[in-house]
């Protein structure tokens, strides 16, 4: 009998090709437990931390950086939103390129059923679905009983509901009421409700929130603006959107790539942009970075980032077949 060999793929070409059952938990487990701490710090709270730092993992190609990425991803699973993000691009605001990956990485669908935004949008409207169902008159209120104690115990409950919803008209009355609720960028908060909505128009507000290009007709349906959001306000709503009881941790793989272009000033531009995320968002970002390449990287970074950056130290493992 044949089995898998799980040495044939000796790289990662990102967190969400982690295999938990080739991990070898004792080979890093330090650095993992500070990282888990670490982003857990960060649950409850509304505001950056201003003693939060930047992890950055260095090390030789191909020797596990990726993987602990995947490892972390799947030690936190629900409990915080991991965002993965692949190397820069010079061409790209880093931000951009950051925005990007989160919205893409809050709409995607997980091995739960459900897409981040989805089970975040249902723990912030179940009270309010609750309230309703338990008013219901007597009549209607005992043919509906199971549903309103399914409501008290499960968010998911929530989203039976809105899937059984195919018209555009209560998601925009959705997102309306929201908007009194989440104190941010009201287009961000519209579109971000709209994010539950049946495709395309749940496609539209994913488009919209990433800063890419629509047809006036698409966008002007869910009354969103031909200018769009910045990065940032895209980036400083969605802990709200979780209620602040799920942290935000943004992993950004492979940095030195920026160095290829031989620009300091892509450097510099990128740790900017971290600094401002960083004092913008209560987030735990990490970096990781060939070991030989980061020296060069550390001293073209932004000088107020050198402050902000933690260096753990990162056991280097070599995998023969």
């Amino acid at each position: 009998m044949s089995s898998e060999n799980p040495f044939r793929e000796s790289r990662l070409n990102s967190s969400r090709n982690f295999r938990p059952e080739w991990d070898v938990p004792e080979l890093n487990q330090g650095i993992t437990k500070w990282l888990v701490e670490e982003v857990g710090r960060l649950r409850g709270r509304e505001e950056p931390d201003p003693g939060q730092m930047i992890a950055a993992m260095t090390g030789p190609p191909g020797y596990g950086k990726t993987h602990l990425f995947g490892r972390i991803e799947h030690l936190v699973d629900q409990d915080v939103f991991f965002v993965f993000v692949p190397a820069f691009e010079e061409e790209t605001a880093p931000l951009d390129h950051i925005r990007w990956h989160v919205v893409e990485a809050l709409f995607r669908i997980s091995a739960h059923k459900y897409s981040p935004l989805e089970m975040a949008l249902a723990r912030l409207c179940r009270p309010a679905f609750a309230d309703y169902f338990a008013n219901l008159p007597p009549t209607l209120a005992a043919r509906h009983e199971p549903m309103q104690r399914r409501l008290e115990e499960s968010p998911e409950a929530v989203l039976e509901v809105v899937h059984q919803v195919k018209t555009m008209g209560p998601f925009l009355k959705l997102a309306d009421s929201l908007l009194q609720v989440v104190p941010h960028d009201a287009g961000v908060v519209r579109a971000l409700a709209l994010g539950w909505a049946p495709a395309p128009w749940s496609v539209t507000a994913r488009r919209w929130l990433q800063g890419q290009d629509l047809p006036d007709a698409e966008r002007r349906a869910l009354g969103l603006s031909e200018v769009g959001p910045t990065a940032l306000e895209v980036l400083e709503a969605i802990p709200a959107y979780f209620g602040y009881t799920k942290p935000m941790m943004i992993c950004c793989d492979q940095v030195e790539g920026l160095l290829i272009a031989n620009n300091p000033d892509t450097i510099n531009r990128l740790t900017s942009s971290l600094m401002d995320l960083l004092q913008a968002v209560p987030v735990q970002i990490v970096l990781s970075c060939f070991e030989d390449q980061w020296e060069k990287f550390f001293k073209n970074a932004f000088n107020a980032l050198k402050m902000r950056i933690k260096r753990p130290s990162f056991i280097f493992t070599v995998l023969a077949s």
